[in-house]
């Protein structure tokens, strides 16, 4: 059986966007911004950073607020 194709939004194409720019800003790559997510108490992997910032996967609420919490948004 074949999945549906992943849709973003736009408000998480904006998110994505963001989440990229703002990781950028502070000169973190991707390892270091899901490091300091999963210290947080959000699990995250580089891979699942990647995914949101290219827009292959959509951004749970609970992944979104560690996320920004930690780019300090």
């Amino acid at each position: 059986m074949a999945g549906r194709p992943i849709e973003i939004g736009d408000v998480g194409q904006q998110v994505a966007a963001a989440v990229a720019d703002l990781r950028g800003r502070r000169g973190w790559d991707q390892k270091r911004l899901a490091q300091l997510v999963s210290e947080a108490g959000r699990p995250m992997s580089a891979s699942i950073v990647g995914k949101i910032e290219s827009k292959a996967r959509r951004v749970a609420v609970d992944d979104r607020v560690e996320v920004l919490d930690v780019l300090f948004v």
